[in-house]
């Protein structure tokens, strides 16, 4: 018997129905993956750095002036050159992070962990850092021209500074622009 490439009747039901099937499956895994894209870039929850906080975009070049990132968790967190002006970072832990060439102008650091933090040339002008913990910190070239530091722990701080605190910790003097015990 010589080998028939037709199908028998029975069959093109069965191969319309299977692929039916494969079309609506793929269809749905579509429609489910555009859902999920809808919600992800509508939710605000989204970032250009993954990380949001009250609206404020954690990342190099953050534009956050007058946030509020009160007791928020940013260890390790990259800020380098962001626009921290007038923000509220009380209570925040910011150890370990970068913020060098950041702008904190009148930014409110009271009670702040900044223990290790990088902060080679960051504006600090005007900047309340009572009660903060800058134990390790790096403030080479930092601009602290009327910073509040009351209270404020230093030991072991890279200390060479631009401009002329308000106030120093206790047991703390600024001679030719290195802060220092004394």
């Amino acid at each position: 018997m010589i080998p028939t490439t037709e199908q028998p009747a029975t069959a093109r039901p069965t191969q319309r129905r299977r692929r039916n099937l494969i079309v609506g499956a793929a269809a749905a895994a579509m429609a489910v993956t555009a859902a999920v894209i809808v919600i992800a870039t509508t939710s605000g929850s989204s970032s250009r750095s993954g990380y949001l906080i009250n609206g404020c975009d954690i990342g190099p070049n953050a534009q956050c002036k007058n946030a509020d990132l009160s007791g928020a968790d940013l260890v390790g967190a990259n800020l380098t050159a962001a626009d921290l002006r007038g923000a509220d970072l009380r209570g925040a832990d910011l150890s370990g992070a970068n913020l060098r060439k950041a702008d904190l102008t009148d930014a409110r650091l009271g009670g702040a962990d900044l223990t290790g933090a990088n902060l080679h040339s960051t504006d600090l002008t005007a900047a309340y850092l009572t009660g903060t913990d800058l134990t390790g910190a790096t403030l080479h070239s930092a601009r602290l021209t009327g910073a509040t530091l009351t209270g404020a722990h230093l030991d072991g701080i890279y200390r060479s500074i631009i401009g002329t605190p308000s106030v120093l910790p206790l047991g703390w003097v600024l001679v030719n622009q290195v802060l220092m015990p004394g």
